[in-house]
């Protein structure tokens, strides 16, 4: 649109080849090329490209807002889907890296690809026009961009290379971080924060390292692109103005489209480059899509909305590995019943658990509630009627009530209220919670903080019955409390037995005196079971030795 405004005033045979295409043109579609015609075509064309920038500025803000948002929530649902066996293979500060660090870097580099995307059309665009006005000259400058394109491919794969690094230091720096975090107390207490720091420190010093070089790979195509295309250009204008004689404005437009796409050639270049040094990201959540797409549980399709009879176990063996853990193992779980399972540490226990609850696959054998196979259940509305109180709780840094309603319904309401109430009166926590200054509305801090072990054992085994699950599974849940919290904590389990089912899994045996009936676990084996009367009287039997080493 420069060409012809310049050469209004001209006659066509003065004019340059692009100035009598326009007018080629404007002669066959019936239009007479005035000044108001040529400013009005101008306009119009640069109301297209405004539209079109508008429209690639829009897509950039979908893939960097909308499209992380989307895959946040996708890898959510995945954690959430994943096996057990996997999650304990695999770094906690991996996991959330992906999450935290690794979408938007991978994000970055999908935005950074439409903005190639765009670069390329931009350059087309211009190296169409220039081939019209001058195609020996233009395509010169095609194989002088394509040469040193071809020149910075290497610093490319540099880059490529620099972000992988990048995103596994990250990985490594949450993960340590995390531990640190989570330990803080003990490095505290201990002055332990000096070895664990020289070792996060060392990979927080490595991955400013690659992040430093990478940044520089990615500011040097931007940082030559001027000085080159000036050069360049003053060169054509030297050559064609100061040797050939030709027009000035001929050689005007020329060199506005050869500095725009030119300036196109290196934007393309640099912004290739920082699309390969975030390429990182993409790798690494394209491998953990593939991942974790391998390691989604298998379930089946039958619903379990109540438990009528028992949970059967019947022949089982699993093993980590070489390692055999659970050797023929058989036992019921009846409705309503409470359930003893004893034995030394590495005995088996906690495996039962994360069998019955089904995170675990047995090699062999058959688990079944009430004659249906575990291998047709759906297993979260299994775990949707089992309670589950660790000898860790669970505890998450918010409210008292919101612990315990787990955000299930909003604790301002007064149904609500009620049930946490009540929750918290069977927990024997209702107590504590109104001596607090806030009550039910105090913040407990991260994993509990502010509570002792015993406080935050029955706030935990309150949320369980917050859920009003049929079955209730204790897996140690007092055995690193003191004797007054495992009194209170054994009142809360002692009135549940009879309304719902028990499954009390201990290495105190104190614990497991009111059970129905009892199973005795050693090396992954049941040795001994029956009630609690009759495996302490016989004196030869494993049970009684345990008794008698406890002082009970």
């Amino acid at each position: 649109m420069l060409l012809p405004l310049l050469n209004i005033d001209n006659v066509v045979s003065d004019q340059g080849q692009y100035t009598r295409a326009i007018h080629a043109f404007s002669e066959l579609v019936g239009m007479n090329i005035t000044l108001s015609l040529l400013l009005m075509l101008l306009l119009i064309a640069f109301l297209f490209k405004g539209a079109f920038v508008l429209l690639q500025k829009t897509l950039a803000s979908y893939i960097k807002f909308s499209l992380t948002k989307d895959i946040r929530i996708d890898f959510c649902n995945k954690y959430k889907g994943m096996k057990y066996s996997y999650y304990t293979n695999t770094s906690i500060g991996y996991l959330n890296n992906i999450i935290t660090t690794e979408i938007n870097l991978g994000v970055g580099a999908l935005n950074r690809y439409t903005i190639v995307i765009g670069s390329l059309i931009f350059i087309l665009i211009y190296i169409s026009f220039a081939i019209i006005i001058n195609c020996k000259m233009t395509i010169v400058v095609l194989f002088l961009s394509l040469l040193l394109f071809a020149l910075m491919r290497s610093l490319s794969r540099l880059s490529r290379k620099l972000s992988l690094l990048v995103s596994e230091t990250n990985a490594q720096v949450q993960s340590l971080l995390i531990q640190t975090i989570y330990s803080f107390k003990y490095l505290k207490a201990t002055d332990g924060f000096t070895h664990i720091f020289k070792r996060l420190f060392g990979v927080i010093n490595k991955n400013y390292i690659y992040y430093f070089k990478n940044s520089v790979l990615t500011s040097i195509p931007s940082s030559i692109i001027e000085p080159i295309s000036i050069l360049f250009i003053s060169g054509l204008v030297l050559y064609y103005v100061g040797f050939q004689g030709e027009s000035i404005a001929e050689i005007f437009v020329l060199v506005i489209f050869f500095y725009k796409a030119f300036s196109y050639v290196f934007q393309f270049q640099s912004d290739w480059q920082k699309f390969n040094a975030s390429l990182g990201g993409l790798e690494v959540i394209s491998k953990a899509n593939r991942i974790l797409n391998n390691n989604v549980e298998k379930v089946g399709n039958h619903q379990v909305n109540t438990f009528n009879k028992a949970i059967e176990l019947r022949n089982v063996n699993f093993s980590y590995g070489l390692k055999q853990v659970f050797s023929d193992v058989s036992l019921t779980i009846q409705k309503n019943k409470s359930i003893g399972i004893v034995g030394e540490s590495g005995a088996g226990k906690t495996t039962l658990f994360d069998i019955v609850t089904g995170l675990l696959t047995p090699q062999s054998g058959k688990i079944s509630i009430d004659g249906i196979g575990y291998s047709e259940l759906e297993f979260s509305s299994l775990r949707n009627i089992i309670g589950y109180v660790t000898q860790e709780p669970v505890i998450f840094n918010d409210t008292v009530a919101n612990n315990i309603s787990f955000w299930e319904c909003d604790s301002q309401e007064d149904i609500c209220r009620k049930r946490i109430k009540d929750a918290a009166v069977l927990a024997n926590c209702d107590r504590f919670i109104n001596e607090t200054e806030m009550g039910y509305l105090t913040i407990i801090g991260d994993k509990g903080v502010k509570l002792s072990g015993g406080q935050r054992q029955r706030i935990a085994i309150a949320r369980e019955l917050f859920k009003e699950p049929e079955i209730m599974i204790f897996d140690e849940a007092t055995s690193a409390l003191d004797t007054e919290s495992e009194q209170l904590i054994q009142q809360s389990i002692n009135s549940l037995k009879g309304e719902r089912t028990l499954v009390i899994i201990a290495h105190r045996l104190s614990t497991v005196k009111n059970c129905d009936y009892i199973y005795v676990f050693k090396e992954g084996r049941i040795v001994e079971e029956g009630s609690f009367d009759k495996l302490y009287n016989d004196k030869d039997s494993v049970f009684s030795r345990m008794c008698q080493a406890q002082n009970l």
